[in-house]
């Protein structure tokens, strides 16, 4: 079959081909190429020609190392390329990946529910009244995760419907504006130790009113500490008899005419 010289149907445009890169799945390829090339109705020579466009530098040097001649038919051509990058291959992923999917500290609902979705497209049968018991089990504690308690969503629709209005709330709280803080107390707090003692009342001494600290050392110990340090003295208290003479000496003198 000669490729190379095969007429291409007309209205082709081959930039709207799907483009194999290097760690693209080779089966997803072809399947992507089938959807497109199929539109133009074209040969199976066609086919291959087209295909060749498709591929990058390193899978076009795979093309053309093929021996002349070796390859006849779309399907020779499509096994041979799969066997090739056969590495790139995504194999399907079992619903026990879904279990993986757990809520981390600090995600918001909004980007573990579309974790959540994206695990659950990536395994192509998975029963969906299991899908609500997982996503309870990986939820961290909250009112999305009670309300799937206390009432199961029968289906993805469903608990997407119902993740949606939680998502809401979460969303509306985090943008919220934070509530001013009340220092009325502080205020308070700090009137109160500012405010200075009031004066006794009215019948209420002033020795009654002050209180000091009682001395917890003999009057005896606190004079000789003063007299050791040189501080000021205390007045003496006056001897009987020369108390007795002052008191006379000023009689007298307040006599005198």
């Amino acid at each position: 079959m000669d490729i190379l010289n095969e007429v291409l149907p007309q209205g082709v445009k081959i930039s709207g081909l799907p483009q194999f890169e290097r760690t693209t799945d080779p089966q997803e390829h072809i399947e992507k190429f089938h959807a497109m090339a199929d539109l133009y109705g074209p040969t199976d020579a066609a086919m291959c020609k087209m295909f060749r466009t498709t591929l990058s530098k390193r899978a076009m040097n795979w093309f053309k190392s093929q021996p002349t001649g070796s390859i006849d038919t779309f399907v020779r051509l499509s096994q041979r390329f799969t066997d090739q990058f056969a590495i790139n291959k995504q194999y399907a992923k079992t619903p026990a990946h879904i279990f993986s999917v757990v809520q981390r500290d600090n995600e918001t609902l909004r980007n573990y529910i579309k974790r959540f979705v994206e695990a659950v497209h990536e395994v192509p049968s998975v029963g969906q009244d299991m899908l609500s018991g997982i996503m309870h089990l990986n939820l961290k504690s909250g009112r999305f995760k009670e309300s799937i308690a206390g009432r199961t969503p029968r289906n993805l629709e469903e608990l997407l419907n119902r993740a949606e209005k939680y998502v809401r709330i979460e969303e509306a709280s985090t943008h919220a504006p934070p509530k001013r803080k009340r220092d009325d107390d502080r205020q308070d707090v700090r009137r109160r130790d500012d405010r200075r003692p009031p004066p006794p009342s009215q019948g209420q001494s002033s020795s009654s009113y002050n209180r000091f600290t009682p001395l917890n050392t003999h009057l005896t110990e606190i004079l000789h500490v003063i007299e050791q340090r040189g501080l000021p003295k205390p007045p003496r208290p006056m001897k009987p008899d020369a108390a007795q003479c002052e008191t006379r000496k000023i009689g007298s003198l307040l006599s005198i005419p």
